[in-house]
């Protein structure tokens, strides 16, 4: 610990008192954020707690998360709010709050939960105030860029969402084409890929699953059966879905470049190429029509099941092949340049982690003007 940095415990940096209940049947229509556990939960007429202002999740999913408020604000009563920073800096309490790992200081069963006076005793290593105030500026900064690249983002998304829906509903036509294009079935330019594994083609290294954010990645060893004689072969370009999660979203395509290898109980088909580009479908499948479709889609009871005769259901206007291509081309496009946004906001977010962990515990030194030194 630095020399200038005092020990301490958590007590000596802050104040907490549980939030307050505060039913969304009995609020009243406000510009008041209500925060919880899980952040920011609604609105209510009126505040509890004034500006600036920091909750610690106290129950629930959000259990142990921190956050900030620069307005005032209605605590909810799953979160633990701040009443006193006992002279501290605001932002550099919401920050130290934020390094902490409360995980072990549960102390409920079942559902989670932060008792202020179990955490009060928590070490820590407190800098005097002007360094306070230098580390929260450095995280600020790192912050606003968080916040510009997330709003960035949401932009981007949003306007790609509108873009490819009127380009794929033809509401919006490329090269001021006029024709109509065909109403077909997705079973009409696809096909059911239901070829198995048989004697061990392939090995285990080619089992795949699908996930619905990362695609089809390799199957986890305790999931994966020591059989692999029934699995499906799925070849590249072709898509894949477990049955009774495609209602959530979990399909994915084969981009592998290789035979890869998923579940018996999958569905996996092929594109027709003569008809439909997989690129074409790809960004189709990731549209509200096909949301809406798998949303109604299928049979079953508590677990509805979409099977490949199901997709009957799905109608989509074809596009020409060149169309087809020109479009993909326009959405790849917009998904790269997205990627590109998410890659910066993850390289910022990961940044900062770093910083908090260097500065919060005194290894990096924040430059304090040598007045100011003097003055503490």
């Amino acid at each position: 610990m630095r020399k200038s940095w005092r020990k301490a415990t958590l007590a000596d940096l802050v104040a907490l008192q549980r939030g307050h209940d505060l039913p969304t049947q009995v609020r009243d229509v406000g510009i008041v954020p209500v925060i919880g556990a899980g952040g920011p939960n609604g609105y209510h007429s009126a505040a509890n707690v004034s500006a600036p202002g920091v909750v610690v999740g106290r129950s629930g999913s959000g259990f142990g998360n921190v956050w900030w408020s620069d307005v005032p604000f209605w605590a909810h009563n799953t979160g633990l709010y701040v009443t006193d920073f006992k002279g501290n800096d605001q932002r550099f309490v919401y920050y130290q709050l934020s390094a902490l790992n409360f995980a072990s200081y549960n102390s409920g069963g079942l559902q989670p939960s932060l008792n202020r006076n179990f955490i009060y005793p928590i070490e820590l290593c407190i800098p005097p105030l002007e360094e306070q105030r230098g580390i929260a500026g450095i995280l600020r900064t790192w912050d606003d860029a968080l916040e510009k690249t997330e709003r960035l983002l949401s932009v981007k998304a949003a306007a790609f969402s509108w873009v490819a829906s009127t380009l794929l509903t033809g509401r919006r036509r490329l090269g001021g084409r006029r024709t109509n294009w065909p109403s077909v079935a997705l079973t009409e330019v696809t096909r059911e890929a239901t070829a198995r594994n048989g004697k061990t083609q392939f090995d285990v290294d080619v089992v795949m699953g699908v996930n619905k954010l990362h695609g089809m990645i390799p199957m986890k060893d305790h999931v994966r059966a020591a059989d692999l004689s029934r699995y499906k072969i799925v070849r590249p370009g072709a898509f894949a879905y477990n049955p009774m999660r495609l209602n959530i979203g979990s399909i994915a395509q084969n981009l592998h470049g290789r035979d890869v290898l998923v579940s018996p109980d999958y569905v996996a088909f092929e594109i027709r190429p003569d008809s439909l580009l997989p690129a074409y479908f790809d960004h189709l499948r990731r549209t509200p029509m096909w949301s809406r479709f798998v949303k109604t889609a299928g049979s079953g009871g508590v677990r509805v099941r979409i099977y490949y005769d199901d997709l009957a259901d799905f109608i989509l206007e074809l596009p020409p092949l060149d169309e087809q291509a020109r479009i993909i081309e326009v959405l790849d496009t917009g998904r790269r340049e997205i990627a590109i946004l998410e890659r910066q906001r993850d390289a910022l977010a990961k940044q900062k982690r770093g910083l908090m962990q260097k500065l919060l515990t005194g290894e990096w030194t924040v430059k304090v003007p040598e007045s100011q030194e003097a003055a503490e």
